[in-house]
């Protein structure tokens, strides 16, 4: 949608019938906004349905954002390329960007780990974001916690999150995600467990504890002081035991993960140290979901 310069406000979105051929939709795909890798198999699927006369225009537009850039057809328009041919397409123009890449695609759909790509890569954006593809799982988990005070995912309020829920979460509480990802990494080089169990965590402690106490059990954790009465170091050596294992037990598991770190960092935080660490997930003594001593952020 272009701005009008005299008013201030955005000129209307425009739609359009157009007859597209491989120079016009090389011209669009030169001028595209920030967007997710090209499939190749994908342009020759649509390039195949193309040369056999069974692509048709069935109302999906080709769409171009407010400063006239592709943002939303680059498979079908490389399709165009790659068969030779011209098609009919229906072209909206001025479609502001953040609404077209929050959409489902008709085709391939956009993962949040697409979605956060193209905003990190656009020039206009000042925003840049790291471990795109660890930050929606980490995030799920986190919002999961601060909705029902576990981190299970397979449940109807995470399945029916929609996109822009999760990305705006993102965005929202960047900075400790993003922490929470570069701990996951890190620990995981000393004691194997999920990352995505671990960035969780990682986040929730940060909210419970603070950042100096959850930087302080991870360091813990990676680069002990002691090892005598130190719940940190025992989630380690207990991690290091369970991964070694023909069955594991949880350290492949995400939320028996987050369950195990919670508690050895309430632990940590409380000065004491139990002979073992568990949590029960099922049967009889199940527990509930251990929490972190806090509001969720």
């Amino acid at each position: 949608m272009s701005n009008d310069a005299r008013t201030g406000t955005r000129a209307p979105t425009t739609t359009s019938v157009e007859f597209i051929g491989p120079r016009e939709a090389q011209m669009l795909l030169d001028k595209a906004a920030p967007n997710r890798s090209i499939s190749s198999m994908l342009v020759l699927k649509y390039a195949v349905a193309m040369l056999d006369g069974d692509w048709h225009n069935i109302g999906d537009p080709i769409r171009l954002d407010e400063r006239g850039r592709l943002s939303d057809g680059q498979h079908r328009l490389s399709a165009i390329v790659e068969s030779e041919t011209v098609q009919e397409f229906t072209v909206m123009d001025g479609v502001p960007l953040e609404q077209t890449i929050m959409a489902v695609d008709m085709g391939r759909k956009r993962s949040i780990v697409d979605i956060l790509t193209i905003i990190s890569d656009d020039p206009d954006n000042h925003r840049q974001i790291h471990h795109v593809k660890n930050l929606p799982a980490i995030a799920r988990r986190v919002m999961a916690y601060g909705h029902t005070q576990d981190t299970n995912v397979n449940t109807e309020y995470v399945k029916s999150m929609p996109n822009k829920r999760l990305v705006d979460y993102i965005l929202a509480n960047q900075n400790v995600l993003e922490s929470a990802a570069r701990g996951a990494h890190r620990v995981r080089t000393c004691a194997p467990m999920s990352a995505a169990g671990i960035g969780a965590a990682h986040a929730i402690c940060t909210n419970g504890g603070g950042w100096n106490q959850a930087d302080e059990f991870m360091d813990q954790i990676c680069d002990p002081s002691q090892t005598e009465g130190n719940p940190a170091w025992m989630l380690r050596i207990q991690a290091m035991k369970d991964s070694t294992k023909r069955t594991f037990s949880w350290t492949k598991d995400a939320r028996l993960t987050t369950a195990m770190y919670i508690k050895a960092f309430n632990h940590y935080t409380a000065g004491t140290c139990p002979r073992i660490l568990t949590f029960k997930a099922h049967g009889p003594t199940m527990e509930p979901f251990p929490t972190v001593e806090s509001e969720p952020f």
